[in-house]
């Protein structure tokens, strides 16, 4: 998953908003979590049972990073973009739009 294993850089050069990044992958699925400063975070996902992942495309997941666990962020999504707790079949050009949306998110009004 080269969007942000090995080229987080190149696709969200903001990287002082990084916290950290985990790699989550498994057998089934390559899978990271992009924390940021401002407490939210994106997972992203691609694989053979994620949605759009037989594609190339990417599963994504906002959320908030709380001290003991994470909390999805259901209402982050732009209204033309159906999901609910994840977004699936986003390109490349989506993962970096929400990448950034995300890392912009101030307060604790994406909250429900």
């Amino acid at each position: 998953m080269d969007i942000v294993l090995f080229n987080l850089q190149t696709y969200f050069p903001d990287t002082e908003q990084v916290k950290e990044v985990i790699d989550r992958s498994d057998d089934y699925c390559n899978r990271v979590y992009v924390a940021f400063k401002n407490g939210y975070g994106l997972s992203i996902v691609q694989g053979n049972y994620t949605y759009g992942g037989q594609e190339g495309l990417f599963e994504i997941a906002p959320m908030r990073t709380g001290a003991t666990n994470e909390k999805w962020l259901t209402n982050v999504f732009d209204p033309g973009d159906t999901g609910d707790e994840v977004l699936g079949y986003c390109t490349v050009e989506r993962v970096q739009y929400y990448l950034h949306k995300v890392a912009n998110l101030v307060g604790n009004e994406h909250e429900d």
